[in-house]
């Protein structure tokens, strides 16, 4: 039997809360720090890159998410309560290509989630969740699951489908170009 250190340190988020509404669109960019995010139905939450930190996180369904950079690590934190009813942007891709979208979204990005309350995964998700505290709940809603799950306890639906995609994030790459001669 393996066991999983549950000791995670709590997370400073500040006092800042969002709100999207339907038709707008928020950027979670490298350093964010929230107290609460909310999604509205008809909202636009795009990710960058990078390490980010939301106190609580909802996105309601009706709701969607796109990643800037699909398969560069992206760690979001989220400290308290979490409700996934979001759909993936998937606008624009060839049907046959949906399935390798959603394996690059789940190779970079990564949830950690720090309380130990149930989580609820009842929307599209792609990326590993790491909720060492957290009984985990998957697949009630979306029935096609990217990632690795670690929680405490995790509960598949009835008919959906785990795709096991593990957390490999592509390197960012430095060019140097050298004049002729140096």
């Amino acid at each position: 039997m393996w066991s999983v250190n549950q000791n995670l340190a709590s997370i400073g988020v500040g006092n800042l809360e969002k709100v999207v509404k339907s038709g707008e669109i928020y950027i979670l960019t490298n350093g964010t720090r929230l107290n609460k995010l909310k999604v509205e139905s008809g909202g636009f939450l795009w990710i960058g890159m990078g390490e980010m930190f939301v106190g609580e996180l909802q996105l309601e369904a009706g709701s969607m998410v796109d990643f800037s950079n699909p398969g560069y690590s992206t760690i979001l934190h989220v400290g308290q309560n979490v409700i996934w009813r979001a759909n993936v942007d998937l606008t624009g891709i060839n049907p046959n290509k949906i399935r390798d979208k959603m394996f690059d979204i789940a190779e970079g990005f990564k949830m950690i989630y720090h309380e130990s309350n149930p989580l609820f995964i009842e929307g599209a998700w792609a990326g590993t969740i790491y909720a060492p505290k957290a009984k985990l709940v998957l697949g009630q809603a979306n029935k096609t699951i990217y990632g690795r799950f670690v929680g405490n306890g995790i509960s598949v639906h009835q008919y959906a489908k785990l795709n096991a995609v593990r957390w490999i994030p592509k390197r960012e790459s430095n060019i140097v170009y050298l004049n002729k001669g140096e």
